[in-house]
């Protein structure tokens, strides 16, 4: 062991030994320690890199994901657009279709009004159909009398045919009776 120039050498001194294995037992830990720190530094290098690795990675499936998404979105607001473009077309077609239907609801209206027109009115319909009723009636009447007298006429005819057929026989049987005396 080398000599000390601040500490005498007194081989046999207990607390010199002491000394000497604590700083011998320090400077092993100043190795160990410097030896994991290097090996510490070296990881954390290390792990720094894996994570930049990782982190790279990572950015580059969120932005692969993000192109994806954005891809889809596009492709879904390319059909919402088409969507609504049909809609639209199928509201302007409903619209015209309604349109149509009410300008033939509307010129129907305007038929029944001008027939409405065309109607006889409650009151005048009640006076023509009194007006009808009494000249009914009258005509009754006059049948009546008509066939009254047709009636007569014609029991008379008979009357007369049936008369004259009797004379007739008469005098027939009274020439029979004449001719044979």
């Amino acid at each position: 062991m080398a000599e000390n120039p601040e500490h005498p050498v007194v081989r046999d001194d207990p607390t010199f030994l002491t000394t000497m294995r604590i700083e011998r037992e320090i400077q092993h830990l100043r190795e160990l320690m410097e030896s994991r720190f290097a090996n510490t530094d070296a990881n954390v290098v290390e792990l720094e890199a894996s994570l930049a690795r990782r982190i790279a990675s990572l950015d580059a499936l969120t932005d692969s994901k993000f192109v994806t998404h954005r891809t889809l979105l596009d492709s879904q607001a390319d059909k919402v657009a088409l969507a609504l473009a049909a809609a639209d077309k199928a509201v302007n077609k409903a619209e015209a279709a309604t349109e149509k239907r009410f300008d033939a609801v509307n010129e129907f209206r305007e038929q029944l009004n001008d027939q409405t027109k065309t109607f006889v009115g409650r009151a005048e319909y009640a006076a023509m159909h009194e007006s009808m009723i009494d000249k009914v009636d009258e005509l009754r009447r006059v049948s009546n009398l008509n066939t009254g007298k047709g009636q007569g006429l014609q029991a008379g005819w008979g009357y007369i045919v049936g008369v004259i057929s009797l004379i007739v026989i008469v005098v027939n049987v009274v020439i029979a009776f004449a001719t044979k005396s």
